[in-house]
């Protein structure tokens, strides 16, 4: 008997941007768990897919953020940026 047992990641970690240090290594370390368990557990049949789906339009930065205060002056330069180069309002 052959089983198969599915695990999802998420999309857009292929390569590191900047700022999302900690986004990365989540992610790229749930294909490492999907990828080694599917290793593991080859011998007794059961094959493991990775299920990636692509992006979806969601509201999720507005939920986040809906209470946050504006960025302190020394953050500006490296965070403020990127707010602004994603378009996303602060405060």
């Amino acid at each position: 008997m052959t089983m198969m047992t599915k695990a999802t990641t998420a999309t857009r970690s292929e390569r590191a941007l900047i700022y999302f240090g900690g986004y990365h290594p989540a992610k790229w370390a749930v294909g490492g768990l999907i990828e080694s368990l599917a290793r593991a557990v080859a011998p007794f049949g059961v094959k493991v897919c990775a299920l990636e789906p692509g992006g979806m339009l969601t509201n999720w930065w507005a939920r986040a953020n809906k209470d946050t205060p504006d960025l302190l002056p020394d953050y500006e330069p490296s965070v403020g940026a990127v707010v602004k180069a994603l378009g996303f309002s602060q405060g």
